[in-house]
């Protein structure tokens, strides 16, 4: 395997590739709130599938200094994708952290994370959001030990209510 890269995203290279990778994130999504709650996401929420879809579209449409979205390449095939949303002059949001099942363990999540605050350093972020299925202890581990603690929920966070609290909130202040 070759050194990983963060790198921003490039609609001209990128774009059908982190289409399929914001897929896998879905699946995992809602396969993972099935089999912990034992609910359906979109019979909870009132949500289509079209709904949760078109979130994608904002995402691939940031670009500094709002936020960035980032692909993980190894080998030149997309590993992994982080977000960094600016919600306010001082806050920004990490957001749809997913690394491909089969390059887990190698520490391209925490280089991920790593470059995201960066990004959100250089865009004028002093303080970092996120939230995270309750189930995803892994990504808890790596949020915690990047000097993020649990917080209360924030309004900004585009969890629908009904299920947030299948969710933690976590926030870094710098």
């Amino acid at each position: 395997m070759s050194e990983a890269k963060c790198i921003a995203y490039d609609p001209n290279i990128h774009k059908e590739k982190i289409l399929q990778v914001f897929g896998e994130y879905r699946d995992w999504f809602l396969e993972g709130f099935k089999a912990n709650t034992n609910k359906d996401f979109f019979q909870l929420t009132g949500l289509t599938i079209s709904d949760y879809n078109n979130t994608i579209e904002s995402f691939l449409n940031l670009k500094p200094p709002k936020g960035n979205l980032l692909v993980t390449e190894v080998d030149e095939e997309i590993a992994g994708m982080g977000i960094i949303h600016k919600l306010s002059e001082d806050t920004g949001e990490v957001k749809r952290m997913f690394t491909r099942p089969k390059f887990r363990r190698r520490g391209l999540a925490r280089k991920m994370l790593n470059r995201l605050l960066e990004v959100g350093r250089d865009i004028g972020c002093s303080r970092f959001l996120l939230d995270s299925p309750s189930w995803a202890y892994s990504s808890h581990g790596l949020y915690r030990s990047s000097g993020f603690n649990e917080v209360d929920e924030y309004p900004e966070s585009e969890i629908p209510d009904k299920v947030r609290q299948y969710w933690i909130f976590m926030e870094k202040k710098e």
